[in-house]
């Protein structure tokens, strides 16, 4: 192996191919601030109503990052205290009969500010 290999997400298409560690510094800081600034004044009807089926809403996104920013910080904490990463549970692929994603999406912000912080 001559490096690391850039994380791909085929379910919310990142591609770390496209940033920086600089970049995905200030990503990760800022993240609830940019998806606050993106949804602000948005109803739930809208935050929460997915564009197809099988294609998350603008929360169920918001919940991803928040999970992928948890799961890669409990992963780097657990490799530099004992070594032993654990597997990160969350979201799975969006499926037409999913249940309602019910938290608020001022929930799913406070969730995704605290994982960045």
């Amino acid at each position: 192996m001559n490096g690391p290999v850039a994380e791909r997400c085929e379910r919310c298409r990142f591609d770390g191919d496209a940033y920086t560690h600089d970049d995905a510094r200030a990503t990760v800081r800022h993240a609830a601030e940019l998806f606050g600034w993106a949804a602000d004044g948005l109803p739930e009807t809208v935050t929460h109503t997915r564009p197809a089926p099988a294609t998350w809403s603008i929360a169920e996104y918001t919940a991803h990052v928040a999970e992928v920013i948890r799961a890669h910080g409990l992963a780097l904490h657990l490799m530099t205290t004992t070594g032993l990463p654990q597997p990160a549970g969350g979201l799975g692929d969006a499926n037409d009969d999913d249940p309602k994603f019910s938290p608020t999406m001022a929930d799913v912000l406070g969730d995704l500010a605290a994982n960045a912080a």
